[in-house]
């Protein structure tokens, strides 16, 4: 049976947008399904931040060497710092969205569809939205959240999910942050001291980032090394450079309360 497209995208997420982009560049039929999902900016921000902080690594290092005079060193620690990094997110976050944008991507050949949708298997396999049906040699699920994938690691790897951090006693009456707020102005202006509870690629990437901005950053995790899912000697040698960066990490700790003292 002939099909509509090369590749329909289902998530119209940054992963999703890209992957229409350079499937356009190789004149590839793409669709573009939003399901339900705007183009997301956070993850341009995430990057810009992650960037500055590797620059100012790499500022530390040449300060250790010697390469830098003592005003540098003197400047690179000041507010000032955090505010320029919140204008270059602002800067890029303004121009993906014009790029990324529903209009640029038609004109560049992607048939960008408003709506959710599901897959249907006849009278053949294809994706169902708006009550019309998307036959394609390939799909991709590009949406930001994939619940399904929880379960699978669950059902065939017996890899048992965290639990919720709204379940740890007394930390909702504390107060805290989460991954996509946390590198946020008003949230980072008042963090000096930062405890992160987990140890998957996210985190890791986390307390590195805060660590170089200036944060004193300790990650808890149950697990014997964090990355637990990842090859153990690649996990300990990634353990052993957050260490080296100033990262207090305390593995096989559980989280049993959280209070204000």
């Amino acid at each position: 049976m002939s099909v509509d497209y090369d590749l329909v995208i289902i998530g119209s997420s940054a992963a999703g947008v890209f992957a229409a982009s350079v499937a356009a560049n190789w004149n590839a039929r793409v669709a573009l399904v939003e399901q339900g999902q705007g183009c997301s900016t956070h993850v341009i921000a995430h990057q810009t931040i992650l960037e500055v902080g590797r620059t100012l690594n790499q500022v530390q290092r040449a300060n250790r060497l010697g390469l830098c005079d003592t005003e540098a060193r003197s400047q690179t620690w000041k507010p000032q710092v955090w505010k320029q990094t919140q204008r270059w997110v602002e800067t890029a976050e303004r121009a993906i969205a014009v790029t990324d944008s529903a209009a640029v991507l038609a004109s560049r050949g992607v048939e960008v569809i408003a709506g959710s949708g599901e897959f249907h298997r006849k009278p053949a396999l294809g994706f169902l939205v708006n009550g019309r049906s998307l036959r394609s040699r390939a799909y991709l699920l590009a949406m930001e959240n994939l619940p399904v994938i929880e379960k699978l690691l669950v059902k065939f790897f017996s890899v048992n999910p965290p639990a919720s951090t709204l379940d740890i006693p007394g930390l909702e009456a504390a107060g805290y942050q989460t991954a996509r707020t946390v590198l946020q102005q008003e949230a980072i202006d008042h963090l000096n001291r930062v405890v992160i509870l987990g140890s998957n690629a996210t985190e890791v990437e986390l307390a590195q980032t805060l660590q170089r901005l200036g944060r004193s950053v300790t990650l808890v995790t149950p697990a014997k090394h964090i990355l637990h899912l990842e090859d153990p000697q690649a996990a300990y040698l990634i353990q052993a450079q957050l260490e080296a960066e100033g990262v207090q990490i305390l593995t096989q700790t559980a989280v049993t309360q959280v209070r204000q003292i």
